[in-house]
């Protein structure tokens, strides 16, 4: 009998909801607990009569003058509503709002009956009522029998880093804007290693709308600067910090054991101090041990190795855990080989990792968990049908045209990933008034764990240097699609050709799945 083989904490963690809703762009008026305000707290009382232990871990602020008197409050026990005045045990919400759009009521189903959420509220702020929303009835539906530990990233800069980097102004894993991470991902020429398990743990935007065209990261191993000062620096090389303050900017001089460095950051305290914390902590570690890593290990009792990579997740990204959990069943069942179980497990960290920090680098290539077959087919059901296909040195060469009539044009409209990538990079690229370039090029070779690819505008150059707004919206979109293929592969293993099985109804899917895991939740693939 299928057994799966992680255990259920209790109560609602803010660690699960980070992990959840964290990497969204920011959304007004949401605190995540240790950062909720106090008097924000104070003023949730007025609304939420919170019982003796119960913890608060999220509140939505919807009050004109963010005083917490109006929104939305939860707690590991409960939700509590200012409108309708509603307290709502968590055990309660098993599955997620129905009917939120910009022209219909959302309603919550709970045990206790229908709740309409409020509508007067800002879009964002509803948005982050939904995202929360959706998280428990996931947690309470499965997901949260993946164990939650304290830091993010596993290791010991991982531990410095959810110590120290803390704060509303700065994008700490798991809470990485996703967009300004595959834009980052594409424009910094030595990215995430993910052949070496290299993780993303902070990153420091330094653009005013968050795309992430410049700035600075910190990796589990490494600070990289990418933008006007390109800056790869090993952690063990550092020797000490100190900051040279200015008007608009700070400036941080690295001593190193092979000469000086530095970087700049916005001149504001919210952002200085949690990163002077973090890079004087590094003093405390020696230097041999500034460098994470962390192979996976199979045993006779775990040939596919997904306990092990659940212990090299702490805080998995939720798709990433339901297709090690539907890999894990797969194999026990037999419909995967323990082989096949073990290359989907190393592929669904990569795509972990790929979801949280960008695609990982391997010289001039960037690198998605997806096999070479399976990458070209995501391509085209992002871009449409290539308009010339061919091969060079060991790879293929695919050249779709973005303004061609029926093109992409008819894929964006009936393609979730589509619908996304139009989301961000608006309507205008497809159009003739557009400066983006009408046609892209993608080069992808197969690689050991998953393949390489390039994207090259009309002349050549890579597309980020072109328009890295497309460039980065294309890659978000390709790794959500990516978490898609990855989870059928993980149903059927490498036999079908993947064209049939994106075909398939997503009911159908979806039978299949609880047919391994009964418990699994797959309505995160899904539209909507």
């Amino acid at each position: 009998m299928y057994r799966h083989p992680a255990t259920q904490p209790s109560g609602l963690s803010t660690a699960f909801l980070r992990a959840f809703v964290g990497g969204a762009r920011p959304m007004a008026g949401l605190s995540l607990a240790p950062d909720i305000p106090a008097k924000k707290l104070q003023g949730a009382q007025t609304f939420a009569a919170v019982t003796p232990g119960e913890q608060p871990v999220a509140l939505v602020d919807t009050s004109v003058m963010q005083s917490g008197k109006s929104g939305m409050l939860f707690t590991d026990r409960a939700v509590y509503l200012d409108s309708p005045r509603a307290r709502v045990p968590l055990e309660a919400i098993t599955h997620p709002p129905v009917g939120a759009s910009a022209q219909h009521v959302a309603h919550l189903p709970t045990a206790m009956g229908a709740i309409t959420l409020p509508t007067s509220v800002p879009d964002e702020s509803l948005a982050a009522m939904l995202a929360l929303l959706r998280a428990v009835a996931f947690a309470n539906r499965g997901a949260s029998r993946f164990g939650q530990g304290h830091a993010p990233v596993p290791g010991i800069i991982g531990e410095l880093a959810a110590t120290t980097l803390r704060g509303p102004s700065v994008q700490a894993a798991p809470a990485i804007v996703r967009g300004a991470a595959h834009a980052a991902s594409n424009l910094a020429h030595a990215w995430l290693d993910h052949d070496r398990g290299e993780e993303l743990v902070c990153l420091l935007d330094d653009t005013a709308s968050l795309d992430g065209t410049r700035g600075v990261a910190f990796t589990d191993r490494r600070l990289i600067a990418f933008g006007a000062q390109p800056l790869d620096l090993p952690y063990g090389a550092i020797t000490g910090v100190s900051i040279r303050k200015g008007m608009l900017t700070n400036t941080f001089q690295l001593s190193t054991t092979s000469g000086a460095a530095s970087f700049e950051c916005l001149a504001e305290d919210a952002i200085t101090q949690p990163i002077h914390a973090f890079l004087h902590g590094l003093g405390s570690i020696a230097p041999e041990q500034r460098h994470a890593g962390y192979a996976l290990t199979r045993t006779a009792d775990d040939p596919s190795a997904v306990a092990d990579a659940m212990r090299a997740l702490p805080q998995p990204d939720p798709r990433a855990a339901t297709i090690l959990e539907v890999v894990h069943a797969s194999v026990a069942q037999g419909a995967v080989s323990a082989d096949d179980g073990f290359d989907l497990t190393q592929r669904a960290v990569r795509l972990q990792r790929c979801l949280r920090g960008g695609h990982g680098r391997s010289g001039v290539m960037q690198r998605s968990p997806l096999a070479a077959a399976d990458l070209c087919v995501a391509f085209s059901q992002l871009l449409g049908a290539p308009v010339h296909q061919g091969y060079e040195a060991n790879g293929v060469v695919l050249d779709y045209d973005l303004g061609r009539s029926g093109s992409v044009a008819g894929t964006v409209a009936s393609n979730v990933v589509g619908i996304a990538l139009l989301a961000v990079v608006g309507v205008g690229w497809v159009s003739a008034g557009s400066g983006a370039p009408k046609r892209v090029r993608v080069r992808v070779w197969e690689g050991p764990g998953g393949a390489g690819f390039t994207l090259h505008d009309p002349s050549g150059l890579p597309l980020a240097k072109n328009d890295a707004k497309l460039a980065g919206a294309l890659l978000g979109g390709l790794a959500d699609l990516s978490a898609t293929v990855l989870l059928r592969r993980a149903v059927t293993g490498w036999g079908p050709p993947l064209e049939a099985l994106l075909a398939e109804p997503p009911a159908a899917l979806e039978a299949r799945v609880r047919a391994l895991a009964p418990l699994a939740d797959v309505a995160l693939f899904m539209p909507g």
